[in-house]
């Protein structure tokens, strides 16, 4: 994630990012289980998770592992990176096999903050037992828009999941060289960007828009703003797992032709 000491900008409204506003509490002191498959651990409220925004567990987030598990997005046999993953919960979910298959590698990164990293590595541990065997997990302090050498798998990734980034506005460059970076080149490569509806779409479409001229091109995510993953999932209800998933857009990129 982003070191800058930036307000999310991208915000229309502050009130709903917090997935605990109007009842959605996302803490738990034994963790947040997403069904038999995935627990995961909150970072406290605290700096750097504060101000980058990794002490909640984001509707994105949520959305994405549905898509997972549903197999709206697919991840058998491939490689894939999460950038600025928080929680970490599409990719930890992606790795026990849970939607289409199991990826090869699932590199998983975020800000490379000692409470940020803690957390993520508890995350990674406290599900590796889960974790299909030919599966590799990997967590990496990475800062966007630095070198990727230290990330790269070969030729890139077949996957680069984005969930919840794009309200730091003035970051989206350094985004942007990041996922570029690191997306292989080939017409099976994928981005999965999902971005919650507090983030203005003017933010979002400046991010599609830059993207758009680097070569990739997007397709609207479907949402039908109906809850169809896994029944359990923390305290929460099906209305409020249908809730926080209408709260979200998403859009799935590729290599255009001409790139």
């Amino acid at each position: 994630m982003t070191s800058k000491e930036e307000p999310a900008s991208g915000l229309d409204d502050c009130r709903f990012l917090y997935d605990d506003y109007d009842g959605f509490e996302s803490v738990e002191s034994d963790g947040i289980a997403y069904g038999d498959s995935v627990r995961l651990w909150i970072a406290p409220k605290e700096g750097k998770a504060a101000t980058l925004l990794a002490d909640q567990l984001f509707s994105p987030a949520l959305l994405l592992a549905e898509s997972i598990e549903r197999r709206t997005v697919s991840v058998a046999g491939k490689t894939m990176v999460e950038l600025g993953a928080g929680t970490a919960l599409p990719s930890l979910l992606a790795a026990t096999g849970k939607g289409d298959g199991s990826p090869t590698l699932v590199t998983i990164t975020d800000y490379p903050d000692a409470l940020l990293m803690e957390n993520l590595s508890m995350n990674v541990k406290g599900n590796q037992s889960g974790f299909l065997d030919g599966c590799r997990v990997e967590c990496v302090g990475y800062e966007w828009g630095k070198d990727v050498t230290h990330l790269f798998n070969q030729a890139g990734y077949d996957i680069v999941v984005l969930s919840d980034l794009l309200h730091f506005a003035t970051s989206h460059d350094d985004l942007i060289a990041s996922t570029t970076s690191l997306l292989k080149k080939g017409s099976g490569s994928r981005v999965y960007l999902a971005a919650g509806k507090y983030t203005s779409e003017k933010v979002c479409n400046n991010f599609i828009e830059k993207t758009e001229k680097c070569g990739i091109e997007w397709q609207v995510g479907v949402n039908d703003g109906v809850w169809q993953g896994e029944r359990k999932v923390g305290r929460w209800s099906l209305e409020d797992l249908s809730a926080r998933k209408a709260n979200v857009n998403w859009w799935i990129g590729k290599w255009s032709i001409s790139s």
